[in-house]
């Protein structure tokens, strides 16, 4: 059971790392909506955009925010500016592309 404690703020990155995805992600959106529940404030770092999907049953709770990638001249630049809403860029894709693989 998640315990409040005042003016806390829960800090995770990349929950049950390690786990197969389909647990991973049941995990994952289990613990988050606990937290909901409890209103209780929390920042995830996570690669599972599945997660992002959340916004939509609770959308006063949550907010999606993502780092983006440039590509310029073929190359992937990084601008660390924190954008919102969920990642729209896979840099995995680009780089499969890169080395002559299609996805």
């Amino acid at each position: 059971m998640v315990s409040k404690v005042p003016d806390s703020l829960v800090l995770i990155d990349e929950m049950l790392r390690g786990t197969n995805s389909k647990d991973k992600y049941q995990g994952s959106k289990a613990f988050i909506e606990r937290l909901i529940e409890q209103n209780i404030s929390a920042l995830f770092a996570t690669h599972d955009l599945q997660l992002s999907e959340m916004i939509e049953d609770y959308p006063q709770q949550l907010r999606n925010y993502h780092f983006d990638i440039q590509l310029t001249e073929g190359e992937m630049n990084f601008d660390y500016k924190l954008k919102q809403g969920a990642c729209r860029t896979f840099n995995a894709a680009i780089l499969l592309k890169q080395i002559g693989l299609r996805m």
